[in-house]
């Protein structure tokens, strides 16, 4: 039997709800801890508040992908990102697959 080596799982934490104000009305989004806390590190990075940031997603996400999903993809991209500019390779469950950062994304159609 062959002997799997532990992992180091960061601390774990339930979704979070929180309310966003997206062109003007309110939204609740659920993220775990680190992604909320990944996304004010980002925010600040980007010279803009959290809200901002959540808002310029919302508005570049395919519409057939969810705002919560959008946001987590956003924080993973950006840890690849920072990870190749560090020297290490990001993992993905395709090792083979590389990264695209360079796909074109339609905009969502706005609710009036």
């Amino acid at each position: 039997m062959i002997r799997q080596q532990p992992i180091n799982l960061p601390p774990l934490t339930a979704p979070v709800k929180r309310s966003v104000l997206l062109d003007g009305h309110a939204t609740s989004v659920s993220l775990e801890d680190a992604f909320w806390r990944a996304l004010q590190t980002e925010a600040r990075a980007l010279h803009m508040t959290p809200a901002q940031l959540i808002s310029r997603i919302d508005h570049e996400r395919p519409a057939e992908v969810g705002l919560a999903t959008a946001l987590r993809l956003f924080v993973l991209a950006q840890a690849q990102i920072a990870a190749t500019r560090a020297g290490d390779e990001p993992r993905h469950a395709d090792h083979d697959a590389p990264v695209r950062h360079d796909l074109p994304h339609e905009r969502r159609p706005r609710l009036e």
